[in-house]
């Protein structure tokens, strides 16, 4: 290797997959597309710096031409300084939380412990910031289970003190909206000091607690979104959002009563086919819908949306199914929707029953004939609730309205008779 040149990780999907060198961070990016790609394929990768500060480039979007080989690389934006915890970083700051844990054993409190700690991280790596612990558990051995802190890139990170003493580092955002944090949340934070996430989030807006603007911000958009009817029924609510920093292309839409959808921008070539909705799983019983993307020729793409109808006792089925009960069946997409790769005029609809006696798997068209099912309908009003940042959708949501509100016919008057089976669908998304 040149000494002019660096050394760089090639990170695709959040692992590495070898060194490679250059002379900037582009030329290796080309190298990467170049050894990795296959013809006619897409990707997308960062690379992270071997040496110095560590730092992490891109996301890159490469393309290989099928007929000529050629590789095209794109710097699709920027990633702020910093970009995203290393290994190392999130080491120290496990290290960090423990030897915090550890000075608190044996303390004999006289009255209660203090609900929220403040403290300061190192210098190097992370510039002094504050952290705060909190929700504190036990008698004579305290520990606290939660750490927050912000980087500065602004990410905001929650740290979780496992029982095993493990612990896992996640996303402010996501813990408290993810229903799989906020059953450990439930479980492993069983505070005695009456500490629950409506007042955690309320403490997390105190600048007496909270040094962080940012971090205070977060917590009120969380809070209003959870906690804060809108007094308008016609509005609703939700939170976009970025659940994972290494993967800033998923991005979630999360509700008030923590159902979510997920749109996954990372280049994908689906097989058009049947079997492609028993491909895809839901996260959990509480994901409405996945938006991912249909590759046409020409770099031309469509949508293709996946629906799981809500199930009333979901908050239980979730909980089971955390607890790796064999017995529960795992979720599944109800309903796959996309475009007629023989006719781009026409959207197509995967009917799947994994339960069904006769036929689990059935395709026919998406189009106004389907509005006698009342679970069509259902599907239609999840349909009308995906925000205009995941896609317009235009088509799909014109059917999914005449689906569940046919126009009348000219020279009737209104069907006063006709009820909907389902409440008027929720038209405007309201993005805190």
């Amino acid at each position: 290797m040149n000494k002019l040149e660096k050394c760089y990780y090639a990170v695709i999907e959040n692992k590495k997959r070898g060194k490679f060198s250059g002379a900037g961070p582009i030329q290796v990016a080309k190298k990467v597309a170049s050894k990795k790609l296959k013809a006619g394929k897409e990707m997308e990768f960062y690379l992270d710096e071997v040496a110095g500060k560590k730092k992490r480039y891109g996301p890159y979007q490469a393309r290989k031409d099928k007929k000529s080989g050629k590789v095209a690389v794109v710097k699709t934006r920027k990633v702020m300084k910093g970009g995203v915890l290393s290994t190392s970083d999130r080491y120290k700051l496990e290290e960090i939380f423990k030897n915090f844990n550890n000075s608190w054993r044996g303390v004999q409190y006289k009255g209660e412990p203090e609900m929220f700690v403040k403290s300061r991280l190192p210098v190097i790596s992370f510039g002094f910031k504050p952290i705060v612990y909190f929700y504190p558990h036990g008698y004579q051995n305290i520990i606290y289970k939660f750490a927050v802190f912000k980087e500065r890139n602004g990410n905001i990170y929650i740290m979780i003190y496992k029982m095993s003493n493990n612990i896992d580092i996640v996303s402010m955002t996501d813990f408290f909206l993810n229903p799989e944090y906020s059953s450990n949340f439930n479980q492993v934070g069983n505070s005695r000091f009456g500490l629950n996430k409506e007042n955690i989030l309320s403490s997390l807006q105190n600048p007496n607690i909270i040094e962080s603007r940012t971090i205070r911000e977060e917590a009120i958009k969380i809070c209003d979104l959870l906690y804060k009817p809108t007094g308008n029924t016609t509005t609703q609510k939700a939170i976009i959002y970025v659940p994972n920093y290494y993967q800033p292309r998923i991005k979630k839409c999360v509700y008030p009563d923590l159902t979510f959808g997920v749109l996954d921008e990372k280049p994908d070539n689906p097989t058009i086919n049947q079997e492609m909705i028993q491909l895809q799983v839901p996260e959990s019983f509480y994901q409405l819908y996945l938006i991912k993307r249909q590759s046409f020729f020409n770099g031309y793409y469509e949508p293709v949306i996946y629906i799981q109808l809500p199930s009333q006792d979901r908050e239980e089925l979730e909980k089971r199914r955390l607890l790796r009960q064999l017995q529960i069946k795992p979720p599944y997409f109800n309903y796959c929707i996309y475009t007629d790769p023989t006719d781009r005029n026409r959207l197509k609809i995967i009917m799947y029953n994994p339960e069904s006696k006769y036929v689990g798997l059935s395709t026919t068209d998406f189009n106004e004939k389907l509005s006698n099912d009342d679970n069509i309908k259902m599907a239609c009003s999840i349909l009308l609730t995906i925000p205009l940042e995941f896609g317009k959708l235009e088509r799909v949501r014109r059917i999914a309205n005449n689906i569940i509100n046919p126009p009348q016919y000219v020279g009737f008057q209104g069907n006063s008779l006709r009820k909907n089976s389902l409440r008027e669908p929720l038209l405007s998304l309201q993005s805190l």
